[in-house]
Protein backbone atom coordinates (compact mmCIF):
# COMPACT_ATOMS: atom_id res chain seq x y z
CA UNK A 1 0.00 0.00 0.00
CA UNK A 2 3.08 2.10 0.92
CA UNK A 3 3.98 1.86 -3.17
CA UNK A 4 0.92 3.07 -4.31
CA UNK A 5 0.83 6.46 -2.31
CA UNK A 6 4.56 7.06 -3.24
CA UNK A 7 3.18 6.74 -6.95
CA UNK A 8 0.10 8.63 -6.35
CA UNK A 9 1.89 11.63 -5.02
CA UNK A 10 4.60 11.15 -7.81
CA UNK A 11 2.32 11.46 -10.63
CA UNK A 12 0.09 14.64 -9.19
CA UNK A 13 3.51 16.27 -8.69
CA UNK A 14 4.09 15.58 -12.30
CA UNK A 15 0.83 16.29 -13.13
CA UNK A 16 1.28 19.51 -11.10
CA UNK A 17 4.63 20.78 -12.46
CA UNK A 18 3.45 20.27 -16.05
CA UNK A 19 0.71 22.34 -15.64
CA UNK A 20 2.88 25.51 -13.99
CA UNK A 21 4.59 25.36 -17.31
CA UNK A 22 1.74 27.01 -18.84
CA UNK A 23 2.31 30.05 -17.25
CA UNK A 24 3.93 31.59 -20.40
CA UNK A 25 1.55 34.12 -21.90
CA UNK A 26 3.31 32.87 -25.68
CA UNK A 27 2.17 29.40 -24.82
CA UNK A 28 -1.39 29.93 -23.55
CA UNK A 29 -1.63 32.43 -26.81
CA UNK A 30 0.01 29.17 -28.98
CA UNK A 31 -2.51 26.85 -27.71
CA UNK A 32 -5.23 28.98 -27.94
CA UNK A 33 -4.69 29.60 -31.62
CA UNK A 34 -5.56 27.81 -35.13
CA UNK A 35 -3.09 26.04 -36.89
CA UNK A 36 -2.85 28.66 -39.66
CA UNK A 37 -2.76 31.27 -36.30
CA UNK A 38 0.23 29.26 -34.46
CA UNK A 39 2.22 29.26 -37.93
CA UNK A 40 1.88 33.01 -37.82
CA UNK A 41 2.37 33.58 -34.18
CA UNK A 42 5.85 31.78 -34.22
CA UNK A 43 6.95 33.25 -37.34
CA UNK A 44 6.07 36.81 -36.05
CA UNK A 45 8.29 35.98 -33.47
CA UNK A 46 12.48 35.93 -33.23
CA UNK A 47 13.86 32.40 -32.66
CA UNK A 48 15.28 34.06 -29.06
CA UNK A 49 12.13 35.66 -27.77
CA UNK A 50 10.90 31.63 -27.52
CA UNK A 51 13.50 29.48 -27.36
CA UNK A 52 12.59 28.25 -23.94
CA UNK A 53 9.57 27.73 -25.29
CA UNK A 54 10.20 25.85 -28.62
CA UNK A 55 10.87 22.12 -27.57
CA UNK A 56 6.88 22.55 -26.34
CA UNK A 57 5.63 23.71 -30.09
CA UNK A 58 7.96 21.84 -32.01
CA UNK A 59 5.78 18.74 -32.51
CA UNK A 60 2.44 20.28 -32.75
CA UNK A 61 4.19 22.84 -35.60
CA UNK A 62 5.74 19.52 -37.53
CA UNK A 63 1.95 18.10 -37.70
CA UNK A 64 0.92 21.41 -38.79
CA UNK A 65 3.42 20.95 -41.49
CA UNK A 66 3.19 18.08 -42.58
CA UNK A 67 -0.63 18.83 -42.93
CA UNK A 68 0.47 22.16 -44.99
CA UNK A 69 2.27 20.07 -47.39
CA UNK A 70 0.59 17.37 -47.59
CA UNK A 71 -2.92 19.19 -48.11
CA UNK A 72 -1.85 21.65 -50.66
CA UNK A 73 -2.66 24.59 -48.05
CA UNK A 74 -1.96 28.18 -49.34
CA UNK A 75 1.25 29.53 -50.12
CA UNK A 76 1.66 32.07 -47.40
CA UNK A 77 1.71 29.00 -44.94
CA UNK A 78 4.76 27.62 -46.84
CA UNK A 79 6.50 30.76 -46.73
CA UNK A 80 5.96 31.02 -42.92
CA UNK A 81 7.34 27.29 -42.48
CA UNK A 82 10.57 28.81 -44.18
CA UNK A 83 11.14 31.55 -42.34
CA UNK A 84 10.12 29.59 -39.57
CA UNK A 85 13.23 26.71 -40.32
CA UNK A 86 15.29 29.57 -41.47
CA UNK A 87 15.57 30.86 -37.90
Amino acid sequence: MGKKIIYILFLFLAFHKGQAQINDPFLNAFEQASPAGKVKLVASKNFEDIAESYHVIKDTLDKIKKLVYRNRQPDKLKFLFDKIDAD
